[in-house]
């Protein structure tokens, strides 16, 4: 048997780990718990709020710009598909994990390296 688990990075027992945000909020640098339950693993990080399709409606190049730059954020490459309110709140994604693993740091992003489309 294979278990896949989507969206899931490994959690084994001291096993390191980033679970990030998106490219204005942090990334946790953490530990897994190594609970079986959750088939050793936690989430991968904040995940997509919208579509890439409704991210790309709802911001404009400029915007985005601005919304980098006010986070002091440089991006290399990427789009507007990416952009940060197109996530969830990692706080709450990081809140809903206590259990899978153990937070050793926290750390916010300053370059971002995407690939363009």
């Amino acid at each position: 048997m294979i278990v896949h688990r989507k969206g899931a990075t490994p959690a084994h027992k001291d096993e390191l780990g980033i679970i990030p945000g998106s490219m204005t909020t942090p990334a946790y640098l953490v530990t897994g718990k190594g609970v079986g339950d959750a088939l050793h693993s936690a989430s991968h990080g904040a995940g997509r709020a919208m579509s890439r399709q409704k991210a790309k409606d709802s911001m404009t190049v400029s915007a985005m710009k601005k919304l980098l730059s006010g986070a002091g954020v440089t991006l290399i490459g990427g789009t507007v598909e990416e952009n940060p309110l197109a996530y969830k709140d990692i706080e709450t994604v990081i809140a809903a994990q206590h259990e899978l693993v153990d937070i050793q740091g926290k750390f916010f992003p300053r370059i971002v390296r995407m690939n363009k489309e």
